[in-house]
Formats: C-alpha cells, structure tokens, sequence
C-alpha cells in the first residue's frame, strides 16, 4: 500500500522496520517501553507523565504537529 493512505501510515510506521501499525498501537508501545525503562507498572501514573513529556517536547520542536492537552 502506498505511503499516505490509511491510519497505520505515519512518519513511525515507516521509521521502526516498516511497521505497518496504527498510531494507538505505536501508543500502547511507548506505554509499556516507557514502563520497562523506569521499572514501573504501566498503571502507574509517573508512566502517563513522562509520556506527556516527551509529548510536549515533541510538539515544542516541530515533530508532532498535533498540541498535548
């Protein structure tokens, strides 16, 4: 399938092996990947925070057009 034509296709799809997946999927990665790298529950609200933050910075330096809430 061409670039460009469906949910699954963003800019991470195609940087991580050409991973045709749904942004809520690359979500639930960075969720449980952002668990692992502080050794927490993914439950556990400090995962939420870090995630936002990483949102903003993203969003602050042009990466993620869309704004946090």
């Amino acid at each position: 399938m061409p670039y460009g034509r469906s949910k699954s296709d963003n800019e991470y799809a195609r940087t991580v092996f050409d991973v045709d997946a749904p942004k809520t999927v690359w979500m639930a990665v960075a969720v449980s990947f952002a668990a692992r790298l502080i050794d927490r529950d993914p439950g556990d609200p400090e995962i939420e925070t870090l995630i936002r933050a990483e949102f903003r910075t993203l969003h602050a330096n042009g990466i993620v057009p869309q704004k946090p809430r």
